[in-house]
């Protein structure tokens, strides 16, 4: 073998919400004219989570660097930070990087807190979702137990912010 290479990971700490995934690139760096294969693997994660396929791109390296992407699927666990290892070997030669992932979750409240529906009116609610642990995005919101005839328009919210 001739050359090494560097590993690192981004980003550097991403939040998934439980059941979720955090997804990662892991940027292969070659060092003096590296261009062998190098094969990565994940180690020390809870029992919850799994590791998901390498992209692969790595059997084909480029310079300055190359990424290989991949996600941890993070199961039932509970809002918190949970570090692993990353590692990329290619024949005798192997480095790794120790890197984390954050579950995070939300939270809602709803204004009014109840609601009564003359027959052929509307009704609204005022919807704050918050972060628990850092999640950001999107949340569906639906109404499963809506009487029979109570058609029920679920706008897709943005945590952190409040809906009408």
């Amino acid at each position: 073998y001739v050359g090494d290479f560097s590993v690192a990971i981004t980003p550097t700490t991403p939040v998934a919400p439980p059941g979720g995934s955090a997804d990662f690139t892991a940027l292969v760096t070659p060092i003096n004219s590296f261009f062998e294969p190098v094969t990565m693997t994940c180690s020390g994660l809870p029992t919850a989570a799994s590791c998901g396929t390498f992209s692969g791109s790595t059997d084909n390296p480029q310079t300055p660097a190359f990424p290989d992407t991949f996600s941890v699927t993070v199961g039932d666990l509970p809002v918190g930070t949970y570090p692993f290892t990353i590692t990329g070997t290619s024949g005798p030669v192997s480095h790794s990087i120790n890197t984390q992932f954050q579950v995070g979750d939300f939270d809602g409240s709803f204004s009014p807190s109840t609601l009564t529906i003359n027959v052929g009116s509307y009704g609204q609610l005022s919807v704050t979702l918050q972060s628990i642990g850092g999640l950001t995005g999107y949340v569906d919101l639906n109404c499963p137990n809506a009487p029979s005839g109570i058609v029920c328009y679920s706008p897709n919210v943005q945590i952190g912010r409040a809906h009408v």
